[in-house]
């Protein structure tokens, strides 16, 4: 049932798990932003163990972070990155002390400007709501170029099982 839920929060993404799992030797690091949502609660495990993981989880206290679902979720990363001090205590009061971690909040360029329009011609989204993974490696010797992938968030009926 937690699992359908999740699926329901969505972004649904359902390529996205076998797509890391298939990939997870190519990469130096996945990184994972938000507990909450289907790319984190169905992508971490996906790659937990077969390629280092990072997790921002941008936790805060509310009923969801309650939900039992959470209890693996947050205990498959190798490490956290977190956007406050109280984050940090919130996550280790409620799932246990994590070895490695670091308070290291999330910077905004507000001066930067941007054009949607052109970023959505650019990728061929039109105006179909997506989200997106970047993967790409820091070491020259890999060959491996960064990319990035826009999955369609897709909406309708929910499976008729729990995978």
């Amino acid at each position: 049932m937690q699992e359908r839920w999740a699926d329901e929060m969505g972004p649904r993404t359902t390529e996205l798990p076998k797509w890391l799992s298939d990939r997870a030797p190519e990469f130096d690091i996945v990184i994972f932003f938000t507990y909450l949502y289907y790319t984190t609660i169905f992508g971490l495990p996906a790659v937990a163990g077969r390629a280092p993981t990072l997790f921002q989880p941008t936790a805060h206290l509310e009923p969801y972070l309650m939900v039992p679902l959470f209890d693996r979720i947050f205990r498959l990363p190798d490490g956290y990155g977190f956007l406050t001090a109280e984050e940090a205590d919130l996550v280790n009061q409620r799932f246990g002390h994590r070895a490695v971690e670091e308070v290291i909040g999330v910077g905004t360029n507000l001066d930067l400007e941007s054009d949607s329009d052109r970023f959505r011609r650019r990728h061929k989204l039109g105006d179909t709501p997506s989200c997106s993974t970047s993967v790409g490696s820091t070491r020259p010797r890999d060959h491996l170029r960064s990319t990035t992938t826009f999955w369609p968030i897709r909406s309708g009926t929910l499976p008729t099982s729990a995978s």
